[in-house]
């Protein structure tokens, strides 16, 4: 028996087709699972009010259950909804948002526990990438955001191999061509202030 494969369908990143970002929505909506382009890799996420599809994104992967997810906000202001922040941390965030980080921070009562840490702390991402946003604010709540990839392996970058591998656990697959800008920079923010816990894409200078 063939191998199934998701719908995949190309999206232009600069202004993506209205219709495309409609069908995306609809797949989350319906409790589905798809797959993204981001300014950093692909992602794979699924609405973050759907735990039975946060919980197939984990069997998708091979995550353990104490590895939280991230996702993305359409907007600092949606965010701070999910979770708790102070002006210094606002000032940052609105200084190098949208772009490629993914903060780390104390949830608020509003994040649902299926994506947040042991430590109750959520990862936010506003990524600088207009597929994301449009699908996110049309949507009207966030969606997990994990690359594109089994759990401790290289992400992929290639939608034909993202098909391949990932097509028969997908609803929709969004494509714009190869991405490989590299990994998000992981920012957290404690009692002794912001942390960089993995340096990735953009500047962390804000820090000094």
């Amino acid at each position: 028996m063939a191998k199934k494969t998701s719908k995949c369908i190309e999206i232009s990143p600069e202004n993506p087709q209205k219709k495309r970002i409609e069908s995306a929505v609809d797949c989350i909506k319906k409790g589905g699972i798809i797959i993204y382009p981001t300014d950093t890799v692909y992602g794979i996420g699924c609405s973050i009010e759907q735990k039975s599809a946060i919980e197939a994104i984990k069997l998708l992967k091979g995550k353990k259950d104490h590895q939280p997810f991230s996702f993305i906000c359409s907007s600092i202001q949606e965010a701070s909804k999910y979770a708790h922040f102070d002006t210094d941390i606002f000032r940052v965030m609105k200084r190098v948002l949208p772009g490629p980080y993914t903060f780390l921070l104390e949830a608020s009562k509003e994040a649902p526990r299926t994506i947040m840490s042991k430590r109750k702390k959520v990862g936010i991402r506003i990524p600088n990438h207009n597929v994301p946003l449009e699908i996110v604010k049309q949507l009207g709540h966030p969606i997990i955001t994990t690359s594109v990839n089994k759990s401790g392996e290289e992400h992929l970058t290639d939608p034909k191999e993202i098909n391949d591998k990932f097509g028969h656990g997908v609803a929709l697959i969004l494509e714009c061509g190869v991405i490989d800008n590299g990994q998000s920079t992981i920012v957290e923010w404690n009692d002794e202030g912001l942390n960089v816990i993995r340096e990735g894409l953009g500047e962390i200078d804000f820090l000094e």
